[in-house]
């Protein structure tokens, strides 16, 4: 997943930019806006300041090669997350289409 060229899903601090909320940055790390705030206890969510780094170490992406047998909504919820973010992280198609071998993201 790219999310641009200077910042990276696996940091350990994520800068804030102009737009972010703790939702979209607990989308971007696959975790809960819950989670995000046990990270940053100090931060308050409705007001985030440009330039302030967050901690989400501890928020990196989890990956499941695909065996026969396997299902997106299997996958989503043995790993906790839902079959919309698996679908999202990797691109999939409409009809959720995963083939054996391949490397997905499911958290």
């Amino acid at each position: 997943m790219k999310i641009s060229s200077s910042r990276s899903s696996n940091m350990n601090a994520w800068p804030i930019v102009k737009g972010d909320t703790f939702y979209s940055i607990a989308k971007r790390y696959g975790t809960t806006v819950d989670n995000l705030k046990s990270l940053n206890p100090k931060v308050d969510p409705s007001s985030l300041q440009i330039g302030y780094k967050l901690v989400v170490s501890g928020l990196k992406a989890t990956y499941h090669t695909v065996v026969k047998g396997d299902t997106v909504s299997a996958l989503a919820k043995k790993y906790g997350g839902t079959i919309i973010q698996v679908k999202d992280w990797n691109k999939l198609d409409s009809s959720y289409t995963i083939m054996v071998g391949k490397k997905l993201r499911v958290q």
